[in-house]
């Protein structure tokens, strides 16, 4: 069977996990919205959007994140990021207005594994391209998901190694399943803006081990001279 094609039911039991109350989340996010914000608006079907975003066909607010700022910058920054030598560099533009916001469970959230081989063979995926598929296969990874919230109609969301920072997890919830509830499923504990000085250093401090960084503004403003 192609990996593209849904199957007709689930090869076997599907795997649940818990993320207890208390889990600590870590997402990039623009400023303008909480940390704790779902993201409202669908993709399109075919173009554009993201792995597991909601479309017309299955709409539903979600937020991506993952359980450590490393994976939340890893999933955010670091894609198509190639190396120049020996280095990565993060460009000024990729983190203009946006913060990294450290969220943390109020309620325990059940989630849909798909973080081992065994919990991709339960949804008839011989291997991980759901999980590793680039861009121009989104629309089928988008199906994938909607596929999969209908056979499992009381997760919170699905969880999985990151493609960025294996092998650490990533996760997405769906707002249509945790929002509503009281308390509220995430609160925001901190956050750290990642478009000034300190935000360059806390940037460059974390994600040094993978041979990245990012210029300060104040090295772009020596560099490019005063601005009109």
């Amino acid at each position: 069977m192609d990996v593209r094609a849904l199957p007709p039911a689930p090869c076997g039991p599907l795997h649940h996990t818990d993320l207890p109350a208390g889990t600590e989340l870590w997402r990039v996010h623009p400023r303008k919205h909480p940390g704790n914000a779902f993201c409202p608006v669908p993709a399109d079907a075919l173009f554009g959007g993201g792995r597991f975003d909601s479309t017309g066909s299955d709409a539903y607010p979600f937020l991506y994140a993952g359980l450590t700022p490393e994976t939340a910058l890893c999933e955010t920054l670091l894609r198509d990021l190639k190396f120049t030598g020996t280095s990565r560099q993060v460009l000024r533009a990729q983190v203009r207005g946006r913060i990294l916001s450290c969220l943390t469970t109020t309620t325990p959230l059940t989630m849909l594994s798909l973080a081992s081989a065994v919990d991709l063979a339960s949804i008839c995926q011989p291997d991980d391209w759901l999980l590793r598929a680039d861009g121009h296969e989104y629309a089928q990874t988008r199906a994938w998901a909607h596929w999969l919230r209908t056979q499992a109609r009381t997760i919170h969301g699905f969880i999985w190694q990151s493609r960025y920072n294996v092998p650490h997890t990533a996760i997405i919830l769906f707002g249509d399943r945790c929002l509503g509830t009281d308390p509220a499923p995430l609160t925001v504990q901190h956050a750290i803006s990642l478009d000034d000085a300190d935000g360059a250093d806390y940037l460059s401090s974390r994600l040094a081990r993978y041979h990245v960084s990012i210029a300060p503004p104040r090295l772009i403003a020596s560099i490019l001279g005063p601005q009109p």
